[in-house]
């Protein structure tokens, strides 16, 4: 994950991604989220993402941050 604002690129049998592992599901690749955050990666994306989800979350103050 991104710093906890985009999903990591594994998703479980039902193609549901498991925020946290709280289900403990087996996860698998998606290989279509991560050709999307390869080609972010690519782009230099990844800092606009982050920056762009933190002026929208109006709850930064709950951010758990310890488990990032």
């Amino acid at each position: 994950m991104l710093g906890s604002y985009l999903p990591a690129p594994f998703i479980d049998e039902f193609g549901e991604h498991d925020q946290g592992l709280i289900r403990g599901n087996p996860l698998h690749l998606c290989e279509s989220s991560f050709k999307d955050l390869h080609r972010l990666w690519l782009r230099h994306g990844i800092p606009e993402q982050i920056a762009h989800a933190l002026e929208i979350s109006s709850n930064l103050a709950a951010t758990n941050w310890s488990l990032l």
